[in-house]
């Protein structure tokens, strides 16, 4: 029987508060660490059983340079019809919220 989820923390993943459990073979940025406030917190209110952003922290403590982000693995495979979407907004400049 799996366990419900009832809150979720999303960091930065510069955060370097917690223990990761991925080998450090798989990560891509070992030896940086800023300590990033960067997080939201989100969590189930239990009347409504909706998820409810309790948190938003938007400010790092490094660059954030999109032109250098990483995908994870199991995203860089993109079917024709999303690739196309993506690359028009691009050249439009058309940014996702």
């Amino acid at each position: 029987e799996a366990k419900e989820v009832k809150n979720q923390l999303i960091t930065c993943n510069r955060e370097g508060k917690w223990t990761s459990e991925v080998p450090a073979v798989e990560k891509t940025n070992l030896t940086y660490n800023a300590s990033c406030p960067a997080r939201v917190y989100v969590h189930v209110v239990k009347k409504t059983g909706l998820w409810r952003i309790s948190k938003v922290v938007l400010h790092h403590l490094h660059p954030c340079c999109p032109d250098q982000a990483q995908m994870l693995p199991q995203h860089r495979e993109l079917n024709l019809d999303v690739r196309r979407t993506i690359e028009n907004n691009d050249l439009s400049s058309i940014r996702p919220r």
